[in-house]
């Protein structure tokens, strides 16, 4: 029940960094949120939040370093299948996925 709730509090977080990243360039395509914020048609504090609330809430769900408190708790009230398959498949798909927005950000990929 806990991992099922910090899994809910971590994707409100990557929901409402889409939502904001979508009312700061009106698209979700990644060429075309780096268009708009390479023009400077975009709204730059709301695309900065936005983006920051994605990486939270990815950071959350792989257990990155400021949000790996709870990481403990939940994998010891799991079975051995689940606590040995949740570090691996959705750790490294996460982190493809945290690359791709690095890059497709300028703001945050430098």
């Amino acid at each position: 029940m806990k991992y099922f709730l910090l899994g809910a509090f971590s994707t409100g977080f990557v929901v409402y960094g889409i939502a904001l990243v979508f009312g700061a360039t009106g698209s979700t395509s990644l060429s075309a949120i780096m268009s708009a914020a390479s023009s400077g048609t975009s709204n730059a504090l709301l695309l900065t939040i936005g983006a920051a609330l994605i990486l939270v809430g990815l950071s959350f769900k792989v257990a990155a370093v400021p949000f790996h408190m709870w990481t403990p708790d939940v994998y010891q009230g799991a079975p051995s299948s689940v606590t040995a398959f949740m570090p691996q498949a959705p750790d490294r798909g996460l982190r493809c996925i945290t690359a791709c927005l690095c890059i497709g950000f300028p703001i945050i990929g430098g």
